[in-house]
């Protein structure tokens, strides 16, 4: 009987090691790939106006597996920055959602319609919601 015990108290400290082990990696991943990759600006709303920004000719973001963000406009950069990814609350929702953090201080939160589009929310509340193709 004794050994039953303990046999069942070893099973379910072994059982929650390893669930708590589970969560630490899977936090421990801060780069969420499908991110990853180069976008380009097709539709922007919001701000002050609600009209959203006036479309840049030729306005992309690149997001490397690094970490790294990079804006272009017709092909040259115009502002780079660190990035991070988490799961977190907003001020634009209860509930948490994927944000995308740069190291500048700006917080989006991004979403995606499909495999080939990539909505940024910027955490504010009159700031901008721009939608870009995969390119």
């Amino acid at each position: 009987m004794m050994r039953r015990l303990i046999l069942a108290i070893v099973l379910v400290a072994i059982a929650f090691a390893s669930m708590a082990a589970g969560c630490r990696s899977e936090n421990a991943s801060n780069a969420d790939v499908s991110i990853v990759g180069k976008w380009k600006l097709v539709a922007s709303s919001g701000g002050i106006t609600g009209r959203g920004r006036i479309p840049f000719p030729d306005l992309t973001v690149e997001f490397t597996k690094d970490g790294k963000a990079t804006w272009y406009q017709d092909g040259e950069p115009m502002w780079a920055s660190s990035y991070s990814t988490s799961i977190e609350k907003t001020i634009l929702s209860v509930d948490p959602v994927p944000i995308v953090k740069m190291s500048d201080g700006f917080v989006y939160a991004y979403s995606f319609p499909d495999n080939d589009t990539l909505l940024l929310t910027e955490n504010a509340y009159d700031g901008f919601s721009d939608k870009y193709q995969r390119v």
